[in-house]
């Protein structure tokens, strides 16, 4: 899966810019592009910050909702 898609979603939803995120995120700025390409993946620590930052879980986050309902 391509989380970069996903990420890159969420942050133009919420109407955040890179820098925005990665700043909260302490990251920089080129790491998060990286992120958001699909080039390079975030920790699970840098996961669990986006989806703090978007107020939301991390399932949502990683578009892993459909799943987890059709594995019920």
């Amino acid at each position: 899966m391509n989380y970069g898609k996903v990420f890159k979603r969420f942050r133009l939803i919420r109407g955040k810019s890179v820098q925005d995120v990665s700043g909260h995120l302490g990251v920089d700025e080129d790491i998060y592009n990286k992120w958001e390409s699909g080039i390079i993946e975030p920790t699970i620590e840098q996961v669990m910050g986006m989806a703090a930052y978007y107020k939301c879980s991390m399932d949502l986050l990683l578009d892993q909702d459909d799943y987890i309902r059709k594995a019920q």
